[in-house]
């Protein structure tokens, strides 16, 4: 046994001291990434390079090369790469990122490696791979904006032929742009040259375009195309209106405290006021602003001319609405008269509306335009028709005297009549006067101040009526009151705002000496 174990050692050590004096005979490995002769790159990519050289040893040198097969030095950009590492390791791991720069030569490219171990073993390795043009699309950044170049449209959303207009909007592209070509609905495209891989597009166009001629009314489509150095295409549609309003704007209809007379002029009496309820303007392009002026012209002192005063102007943003009742808009004042206390007879006050559409200027804007001008404030007017003595109508005429018969019953004294006035009442005073006895006898007295709930005409009769006037009987035998013979006065006197004044007095006269015994 023990003989055994010894030839077994020396076996194993033959075999051992074998191992160490024979030469390195072990090929070098390297390791690359998974490329193929159809593995494409394209410019601006990103190519990782890994690479693992190893060595049952030592390696001492490690080399890396790309470049393409058939190498053009005539090219203004390369993508290469050649290391030579010089080591003295078991293993060496390349792992880095290469930039693919654009306009180099496309084709097919080499990734070659060797790797030398320490007992001059050589392992080289060639693997291929591809790389293509830029394929990317140049793109529009966001939203292309059309605005109107036109000082005073800038919001409009409608455009006009011949209008000029402002584009906005980045336009990119990952390599460089090389043109930006604009087409509106079919007519001929305008082409612009741009360079650079960010443009605004309004540096570009420069605020040199307009919506050509031959453009109809409706939607059309702004063709934007845009093209890159490599010949990628990317084509956006923006939308666009054109409506080009060649009609001025309509004042459609209108409804006021009375109709406008044809010749443009409302006479109306000081202290009323003539008012628009409805003032309706349309357009089929769109309203732009409206204007309201009212002007009021004193009467023109003799050698003088008159200076006109201004008592409302407005100017409003219609925003482009078709149809507006102007009356509704609160900012706007359609309801004017004339001072009811201090107007003259003849001023006047002008009301004018202009109205532009999108298209107009003020100079071409359509009017509505009508005149107030002040009747003459006549004084009141009192007018008794009837008297009513007892249920009994019967005429009495101004400034005449009616004898009453008192004998048997009470004459109860009432009318129909009315106060007419132009304007307003400032007092009216009805006064039954018993002008033989005074405040002591059978008169009465009213005085009417508060005219602000009242219409004209004033019923004088109803007023009368309530004060219940009454000429009164003596029955035989009983005191006369201290005398035989009385007379009553009616009065009734009427007083404007402006202190003009009508008056009409009844006489009525009772005999009682027939009861004297």
């Amino acid at each position: 046994m023990k003989l055994q174990n010894i030839a077994l050692y020396f076996i194993l050590y033959a075999a051992f001291t074998s191992c160490i004096a024979l030469e390195d005979s072990f090929d070098p490995k390297i390791e690359t990434m998974d490329i193929n002769e159809e593995s494409f790159f394209f410019y601006k990519d990103t190519f990782r390079l890994q690479v693992t050289f190893s060595d049952n040893f030592l390696i001492e040198e490690a080399t890396v090369s790309i470049g393409k097969v058939d190498k053009d030095n005539s090219a203004i950009a390369q993508f290469s790469y050649d290391s030579t590492y010089t080591v003295n390791a078991r293993a060496l791991a390349i792992d880095t990122a290469l930039f693919i720069p654009a306009h180099v030569p496309i084709g097919t490219y080499y990734l070659s490696t060797r790797n030398v171990d320490g007992g001059g073993n050589v392992l080289e390795d060639t693997s291929f791979f591809q790389i293509g043009t830029d394929t990317l699309a140049p793109q529009v950044s966001g939203d292309i904006t059309v605005t109107s170049a036109v000082p005073g449209n800038e919001n409009n959303t409608v455009f006009c032929r011949g209008e000029k207009i402002i584009l906005g909007g980045f336009l990119t592209d990952n390599i460089s742009l090389s043109k930006l070509t604009l087409q509106f609905a079919d007519t001929y495209p305008k082409i612009f040259p741009i360079q650079g891989d960010t443009v605004d597009i309004d540096a570009v166009v420069q605020r040199k375009l307009f919506i050509p001629n031959e453009i109809a009314n409706g939607d059309i489509d702004l063709t934007v195309t845009l093209e890159d150095v490599f010949g990628n295409v990317t084509t956006y549609i923006k939308p666009i209106t054109i409506n080009c309003d060649d009609v001025a704007p309509i004042f459609e209809s209108y409804t006021a405290t009375s109709p406008i007379p044809s010749d443009r002029i409302v006479l109306i009496y000081p202290g009323s006021d003539y008012a628009l309820n409805s003032l309706v303007v349309q357009d089929d392009g769109g309203l732009d602003s409206v204007q309201l002026e009212v002007i009021k012209t004193p009467i023109a002192i003799e050698g003088q001319t008159p200076t006109p005063v201004v008592l409302h102007s407005v100017e409003l943003p219609l925003n482009g609405a078709n149809s507006v009742d102007l009356v509704s808009l609160s900012e706007l004042d359609f309801s004017w008269g004339f001072d009811p206390t201090t107007s003259e007879t003849g001023e006047t006050i002008t009301v004018s509306v202009k109205v532009i559409d999108q298209e107009q200027t003020w100079a071409e804007a359509s009017l509505f335009r009508y005149s107030m001008v002040a009747k003459e404030d006549l004084p009141p007017s009192i007018l008794v028709t009837d008297f009513i003595f007892n249920g009994v109508k019967e005429y009495v005429p101004e400034g005449s005297t009616k004898e009453l018969n008192a004998d048997t019953e009470n004459v109860r004294i009432q009318l129909d009549g009315k106060v007419d006035e132009n304007v307003a009442l400032d007092s009216l005073i009805i006064d039954f006067e018993d002008v033989e006895l005074g405040t002591e006898g059978q008169g009465q007295k009213l005085i009417i101040t508060d005219f602000t709930n009242s219409t004209y005409p004033v019923d004088i009769g109803s007023i009368v009526t309530n004060m219940n006037l009454l000429v009164k009987s003596i029955p035989l035998g009983e005191d006369l009151y201290g005398y035989a013979n009385s007379t009553f006065n009616l009065k009734i006197r009427a007083v404007d705002v402006r202190g003009q004044v009508d008056e009409e007095i009844y006489t009525f006269t009772v005999d009682y000496g027939k009861f004297a015994m």
